[in-house]
């Protein structure tokens, strides 16, 4: 089966590439990377909290949509080829860069623990989808899944930050929350009655009024172990799902159109980013732009 190449997941991965660099500025702007409380600018501590609150779920929702495809099932036979293809991947840059990092600053060689998670949630995922084709009826089929992906994700979501664990070298566990947007994926790529519920415009609507609602809440509240409970849940689903519908209808990537310009203007972006953070350049009437945004002042 010939595998289909679907433009808007391009463009979706893209628009979450560009909400990690955009909270990254804005944390080290104010010099309080991972730690708002010290963002003095409304409208920033607002950007802030919307743009941490679901830019990596989104990243791993995309990852778990295109984990399983119908032209490349899960098979003993694929699973050397695979694991190696995944190793070299993202595996190995996380070891490379993470060590280069290290030499260079003497800061933690984790900084690009996405790498790592990411091929974690892979393996863990792959004793199921082996497991699933053994199984001759579809509602076994789903009832593994459910019992599967929810359960890991309930167990990593919950369960890990509250336990006391040693360093996180081997385990991403401060990051293992995240795995219940990669099961949310897969199922919305394996399913259509996921696949047609976030497609619904009911839906979209739903979770557009649950994420404004959130981004307010989570924009008064102390945020520290905020994702432990509920609204800290759907927060990052609601902005998963409208990110999806957003790309998925308002914009033209069947070819040709208006995608053109976006894709230009994220290459000049992704270029001007990387030539700032390397000569920091002297901005005509301001400070240093590696500076904080409050020292212009």
């Amino acid at each position: 089966m010939q595998r289909q190449h679907l433009d808007y997941i391009d463009a979706l991965k893209g628009f979450g590439m560009f909400l990690v660099v955009m909270g990254h500025v804005i944390a080290w702007s104010f010099g309080v990377y991972g730690h708002p409380t010290n963002i003095t600018r409304p409208s920033s501590l607002l950007w802030w909290n919307v743009v941490y609150g679901f830019h990596m779920p989104l990243l791993m929702f995309v990852s778990g949509y295109l984990f399983i495809s119908s032209s490349r099932p899960f098979g003993k036979a694929m699973l050397k080829g695979y694991l190696w293809r995944k190793t070299y991947t993202l595996l190995i840059p996380f070891l490379f860069a993470g060590w280069v990092f290290y030499v260079i600053t003497g800061q933690s060689m984790l900084k690009y623990w996405f790498l790592r998670s990411l091929f974690l949630f892979i393996l863990l995922s792959l004793p199921v989808e082996l497991m699933r084709k053994k199984l001759k009826h579809d509602r076994l089929r789903t009832a593994m899944d459910i019992v599967w992906y929810g359960g890991w994700s309930i167990v990593l979501y919950f369960v890990v930050p509250r336990l006391s664990l040693p360093g996180d070298m081997v385990f991403d566990y401060g990051h293992a929350p995240l795995y219940y947007s990669f099961a949310f994926g897969v199922l919305c790529k394996r399913y259509d009655v996921l696949h047609k519920l976030i497609d619904s415009n009911w839906v979209f609507t739903l979770c557009l009024i649950i994420f404004t609602i959130d981004s307010y809440v989570n924009n008064l509240t102390d945020v520290s172990g905020w994702h432990l409970y509920g609204l800290g849940y759907l927060y990052p689903i609601s902005g998963i799902i409208c990110s999806y519908y957003l790309f998925k209808y308002t914009f033209d990537c069947s070819g040709g159109g208006n995608h053109e310009w976006i894709e230009v203007f994220g290459q000049a972006l992704v270029r001007g980013l990387y030539l700032a953070f390397l000569f920091y350049p002297v901005l005509p009437g301001h400070r240093r732009i590696s500076q904080p945004i409050h020292a212009w002042r």
